[in-house]
C-alpha cells in the first residue's frame, strides 16, 4: 500500500492567524481508521533508524533468507498436509457464508466517532453530528458467522512460517530480519532461500549450481513483480508476484521443451540412451529428433561462426562412436580384430584340434560303435555295392584299357585292387570289421578338405555311399536293434556331411586366412546358409571374434574418407553395410554373442538418426557452406568500408551483420551441449529447479509484508508531520 492510500485520512492544519502565533489543534476523528504498527512495521522502522545500508547488512540478508529457505523446506511436507487441510476448511466455510446469512443494525457510531444512518432523504451518510430524529439505522445484511472451525489464518506455509518465527537470533550474525528499505538485500534474501533446496535437490556440487541455476531467473522475476507493485491490492500483488514465478519456472521452460521435442520426453530420452549405449553424445536436433531442430542444425553447420563448431562436434562424435565400437569389440575379442584373425579363428575352429571335425568324427564313431555291438566283427556282409561302385570309378574300360587307366586315380584303383584281394573265398564277401574300418577311413577323407586328400570328393562321397547301402544290408541281417543304431549313426552323419559340404566351400580357398573370412561371409545379403554352418561349427570364443571383426568392419569408412591410419569410423558407411546383410545373417552372425545383437541394432539406430538428421553429420561436398560464408564475408566487408543505405560497421546494419557469426556461435554450442539437451530431455514439470524456486514464494510474500509495513510507517510520519 502506498503512502497516497492514506492521504484521506490526513488532517490538514487549520489557517494560520498570524505568524507565529500558535493555534490549537484539533482532535483527529480519522484516527481510529488509521491501522495500528503491525510488527513488520516496527521492524522497518527499527531498520531504517540504523542508518544506511552497509555490506554486512546485505550478507545478514542473504543469511536470513537462506535460513528461511531451509526452514521452508524441512517443513515442505507438513506444510503441504496442513495446506491441503486449509484449502478444504475454506471451501466448506464459503459455502457456509453464502448459505447462511446475516441482517445486522449498522451501530450508529461508528469505532472513529462518526455517526452512521439513512437520512430522511434516504441518503447514507456519515456525519460527526447526531442523526436526525427521523432518520433510520442502516440495514446491513452479510454471510453468516463462519465458525472458527471453519476459518483459516495461517500463513502459505505454517509450520515453515512458524519455524522462521522461532529463529529470532542468527548462529552467525546478530539479528535475523532483512533490511526492507534496500532493495539488494530483500533480492539477495529471496535468492538465498532458493539455495537449501538446491542443494537437497542437486546432490552434487554440479547438480546443485546447475538446480539453482534454473531457480533463481522465477525467483527473481516474482520478487521483481512483488517490487513493482502494480496493483492496488496487497492479495492482487502477491497474486501477481506467484503467477510471474511460475510462469518463468513452468511456463517458459514447458514453452522451449515443446517447441524443441514436443509435448513428450519419451522419443527425445529414448534417442539420447541410444546415442549413451553407442558411446557417444547427441546433439539438440538429433535428439529431439524433429525436422525444426534438425533443420536448425543443418542451418548452423553452413554459417560463419556455427560452421567450425558443428564440424568439431561432429568429429569429436565420430570419435567417440568409434571409441564406443572400439569397446564393443574389445570386449567380445580381447587383442584387437582383423579378417586375417578371423579367418584364422575359423580353420582353427573348425579343422584344429579338438575343433568341428574332431568333434564330429568322434561323435559319428561312437555312434557306429553302438551298431558294431550288435553285429559280429567276422560274420562276412556282402559288398556287392562297393565292389559296383570302385568299377565304376576305378575300372578300366575293356575297349580302350590305357587310356581310361590313366585317367583313373591312383588311390582310387588301389582301394579296388585291394578290396578284391581281400574278398573271401566266395570272391563277394568281407568280414564286418573290415568294412566297418574301410568306411571309418573313408569317412574321415570326407570331413577333411580337397587339400587334405588325394582323391577327389566326389568319388569319395560316392564310396562312402556304397559301403554304408552295405552296411545297412548287414544291420538288417542282425536285427532290429542292429537297424535302430545304424540309422541313428548314419542320420547324424548324413547331417554333419551336409555342413561339412557347406565349409568345404569356405576353407577350400586361395589366399590365406583373409580369404577363408571372405568366404564365410559370403552370399549374406540374400541369406545366411553358409555363415550359419560356420558360426554354428566354432566354439564360443572363435565366434565372439568372427563376429565382433564383422562388426567393426562395417563401420570402416570407405578409401575416399579413410585416414592414412585407417581408423576413421563412418555411421553412414556402418548402416549402408548392415542394411546390406540379410536379417538371417545378422542373426546367425550376432545371436549367439549376448548383447552384440543390441549393440549392432542400436548402432544401426544412432547411423539412422544421423542420416535423416543434420547434414553436418554427413559427407557433403560444403558447396552451400563455402556460399553461404562468401556472401555473408561479402556483406561483412560492403556493410562496414562502404556502409550500405547509409550505414556503417558502427550502424545498426553493420552492426547486425558483425554479430551474427557471434550469434549463430553462441546458439551452435547451446545446440552442441550435454546440459541443454540433458535439461530438454528433462520432463516440463517436476524439476527439482522448480520446487527450489517454489520454496522461495513464501520469503517473496514475506518481504511483500514487510514493504506495506514500511509503506504503513512513512504514512504514519507523514501524518505526524501535518
Amino acid at each position: 500500500m502506498s503512502a497516497g492510500a492514506y492521504d484521506d485520512f490526513l488532517v490538514t492544519p487549520a489557517p494560520v492567524a498570524s505568524a507565529g502565533v500558535p493555534q490549537p489543534e484539533e482532535p483527529n476523528p480519522y484516527a481510529d481508521f488509521i491501522p495500528p504498527l503491525s510488527p513488520a512495521a516496527n521492524a522497518a522502522a527499527e531498520s531504517a533508524a540504523k542508518g544506511p545500508v552497509t555490506a554486512a547488512d546485505r550478507l545478514q540478508a542473504g543469511e536470513a533468507g537462506f535460513l528461511r529457505g531451509a526452514a521452508y523446506l524441512a517443513t515442505s511436507l507438513p506444510d503441504a498436509a496442513v495446506n491441503a487441510q486449509n484449502v478444504e476448511r475454506a471451501g466448506l466455510g464459503t459455502v457456509y457464508g453464502l448459505t447462511h446469512t446475516t441482517e445486522t443494525q449498522d451501530p450508529l457510531r461508528t469505532p472513529g466517532g462518526l455517526y452512521h444512518f439513512v437520512s430522511p432523504e434516504g441518503a447514507e451518510t456519515f456525519s460527526k453530528n447526531p442523526p436526525p430524529a427521523d432518520s433510520k439505522p442502516v440495514t446491513l445484511t452479510h454471510p453468516g458467522d463462519i465458525p472458527s472451525w471453519l476459518q483459516v489464518d495461517q500463513p502459505v506455509s505454517p509450520i515453515g512460517a512458524w519455524l522462521t518465527s522461532q529463529m529470532d537470533k542468527s548462529p552467525i550474525t546478530s539479528t535475523q530480519p532483512t533490511r526492507p528499505d534496500d532493495a539488494f538485500s530483500r533480492y539477495a534474501a529471496t535468492a538465498a532461500s532458493v539455495v537449501p533446496a538446491a542443494i537437497g535437490g542437486g546432490g552434487a556440487l554440479g547438480g546443485s549450481t546447475r538446480v539453482l541455476a534454473g531457480a533463481l531467473p522465477s525467483a527473481a522475476a516474482g520478487q521483481a513483480v512483488a517490487e513493482a507493485h502494480p496493483f492496488q491490492s496487497d492479495t492482487a500483488n502477491n497474486a501477481a508476484a506467484v503467477l510471474a514465478q511460475a510462469l518463468t519456472s513452468y511456463g517458459g521452460p514447458a514453452a522451449a521443451k515443446l517447441a524443441i521435442r514436443g509435448a513428450s520426453p519419451t522419443t527425445m530420452q529414448e534417442n539420447m540412451q541410444a546415442f549413451q549405449d553407442a558411446g557417444a553424445q547427441p546433439s539438440l536436433g538429433q535428439a529431439a529428433g524433429t525436422r525444426r531442430m534438425q533443420f536448425l542444425e543443418s542451418g548452423l553447420s553452413k554459417l560463419p561462426g556455427s560452421a567450425g563448431v558443428m564440424d568439431k562436434f561432429a568429429e569429436q562424435q565420430a570419435q567417440a562412436l568409434r571409441g564406443g565400437v572400439d569397446q564393443t569389440v574389445n570386449e567380445f575379442a580381447p587383442g584387437g580384430v582383423s579378417a586375417e584373425r578371423a579367418g584364422r579363428a575359423i580353420n582353427q575352429g573348425i579343422l584344429g584340434e579338438g575343433g568341428f571335425k574332431d568333434q564330429f568324427n568322434a561323435k559319428a564313431s561312437d555312434l557306429f560303435g553302438a551298431v558294431d555291438e550288435h553285429i559280429p566283427g567276422d560274420s562276412q556282409v556282402p559288398v556287392s555295392n562297393t565292389l559296383a561302385t570302385l568299377d565304376k570309378i576305378a575300372k578300366p574300360n575293356p575297349l580302350a584299357p590305357q587310356t581310361t587307366a590313366a585317367l583313373i586315380n591312383p588311390k582310387v584303383a588301389g582301394i579296388r585292387q585291394a578290396m578284391l584281394s581281400d574278398l573271401g573265398e566266395d570272391g563277394s564277401t568281407l568280414p564286418y570289421s573290415s568294412l566297418a574300418d574301410l568306411r571309418s577311413r573313408v569317412g574321415s577323407m570326407l570331413t577333411g578338405s580337397e587339400i587334405t586328400t588325394d582323391i577327389p570328393r566326389a568319388q569319395v562321397k560316392q564310396l562312402y555311399g556304397a559301403l554304408s547301402s552295405d552296411m545297412r544290408q548287414a544291420a538288417a541281417d542282425a536285427g532290429p536293434q542292429a537297424v535302430q543304431a545304424f540309422n541313428r549313426a548314419q542320420s547324424y552323419y548324413a547331417a554333419g556331411m551336409g555342413r561339412m559340404d557347406t565349409l568345404a566351400n569356405v576353407l577350400d580357398r586361395n589366399g590365406g586366412p583373409e580369404q577363408v573370412f571372405n568366404g564365410a561371409l559370403s552370399g549374406t545379403k540374400d541369406g545366411a546358409t553358409t555363415l550359419r554352418a560356420v558360426m554354428q561349427s566354432l566354439p564360443p570364443e572363435q565366434q565372439q571374434v568372427v563376429a565382433s571383426t564383422v562388426f567393426k568392419r562395417m563401420g570402416q569408412a570407405t578409401a575416399a574418407n579413410q585416414s592414412a591410419a585407417g581408423d576413421v569410423f563412418s555411421p553412414e558407411t556402418f548402416l549402408t553395410n548392415y542394411n546390406r546383410m540379410s536379417s538371417e545373417a545378422k542373426s546367425a552372425l550376432f545371436d549367439r554373442i549376448p548383447g552384440l545383437q543390441d549393440q549392432a541394432d542400436n548402432m544401426a539406430d544412432v547411423a539412422q538418426n544421423l542420416r535423416e538428421g543434420s547434414k553436418v553429420f554427413k559427407n557433403a561436398s560444403g558447396t552451400a557452406a563455402a556460399e553461404a560464408q562468401t556472401h555473408t564475408v561479402r556483406d561483412l566487408l560492403v556493410g562496414s568500408l562502404l556502409g550500405e543505405g547509409g550505414h556503417s560497421l558502427l550502424g545498426p546494419q553493420g552492426l547486425a551483420l558483425a554479430g551474427a557469426p557471434v550469434a549463430a556461435n553462441v546458439l551452435a554450442r547451446g545446440m552442441t551441449s550435454p546440459t541443454a539437451v540433458n535439461w530438454a530431455a528433462r520432463p516440463a514439470f517436476g524439476s527439482a529447479s522448480q520446487a527450489a524456486s517454489g520454496l522461495s514464494i513464501a520469503p517473496i510474500l514475506d518481504e511483500r509484508q514487510r514493504q506495506q509495513a514500511q509503506a504503513e510507517q512513512l504514512a504514519r510520519a507523514l501524518q505526524g508531520a501535518q
